[in-house]
């Protein structure tokens, strides 16, 4: 199934929406609807306000770890050509392996755990550096080591903070109850039922915007992905991209890449396959 970005939704909803205020289905009659509706708006309008400034906020703050555990991974492998041809080779090849598992999963405690053997493994490619010369490289080298666990941890903390089933719960029937009551409210006045139906579409905006947010979403586009791909570029790899995301849109081939690798395994699987794909 496609992932339907928070606009998307909202537009397809915009002619269901004018469906039912033109047919008007159910003529509903609540008494004190206004009261109704004012109570279930204000309750809706806090909720998915600290929501939406929480969710925010997480995803600006994996955002910039991402970048910068990114970034790390290439001076990494920078450092790692000081030491030799052989020993960048191997280096590139755990990096590698270490994004790709990356890649089959989204920012979460899932991630970590998959990742966890191929970034020890960068630990004991280090171990295997008999001269340790030049000595600030080496030195930087396990510093960077050390930055990224601190990363990758927080990453992982902070990607496990989501909305449980009864905030979604909550947030969807105060939806409905506003729904329902500015159903109440409707008249044979367009400007009315113009209102209706814009505000209705709003309002499935707003819970999939949340919904975009908590998936680390933002304009149908996974978070920081081009970073990641980029660091394959610079290690001379092709860039990876796994068929299960690209099915269901939550991943993109960028229309300049010409070539790539498709994972085609499930994400998790402990034998990885991959083809190379022309775009």
């Amino acid at each position: 199934m496609k992932y339907i970005s928070a606009t998307k939704g909202a537009l397809i909803t915009l002619p269901l929406f004018t469906i039912l205020v033109l047919l008007d289905p159910v003529r509903i009659d609540l008494p004190s609807v206004e009261i109704i509706l004012t109570i279930s708006t204000f309750l809706f309008a806090i909720m998915s306000g600290f929501y939406i400034s929480r969710l925010d906020t997480r995803y600006d703050q994996l955002r910039s770890l991402v970048a910068s555990e990114d970034a790390h991974i290439l001076s990494l492998y920078k450092i790692a050509q000081l030491f030799g041809a052989p020993f960048a080779k191997r280096i590139a090849n755990h990096i590698d392996l270490y994004l790709i598992r990356s890649y089959d999963f989204p920012i979460s405690h899932y991630a970590y755990k998959n990742t966890a053997q191929h970034y020890l493994a960068l630990w004991d490619e280090a171990r295997t550096i008999k001269s340790q010369q030049p000595q600030t490289a080496y030195q930087n080298f396990l510093g960077l080591l050390a930055n990224m666990e601190h990363e990758r941890n927080t990453s992982s903390t902070v990607a496990a903070e989501r909305l449980s089933i009864a905030q979604w719960a909550m947030l969807i029937l105060l939806a409905i109850n506003i729904l329902v009551s500015m159903f109440g409210l409707l008249t044979p006045n367009w400007y009315i039922q113009l209102s209706i139906i814009l505000f209705a579409s709003i309002l499935v905006l707003i819970i999939l915007l949340i919904r975009d947010l908590q998936n680390l979403m933002i304009g149908q586009t996974a978070l920081l992905e081009e970073s990641g791909q980029e660091v394959l570029e610079f290690m001379g790899k092709k860039r990876y991209y796994q068929q299960v995301f690209l099915d269901n849109g939550m991943s993109r081939v960028p229309s300049h890449v010409k070539e790539y690798r498709l994972g085609i395994h499930e994400p998790g699987a402990k034998k990885i396959k991959i083809k190379v794909v022309k775009n």
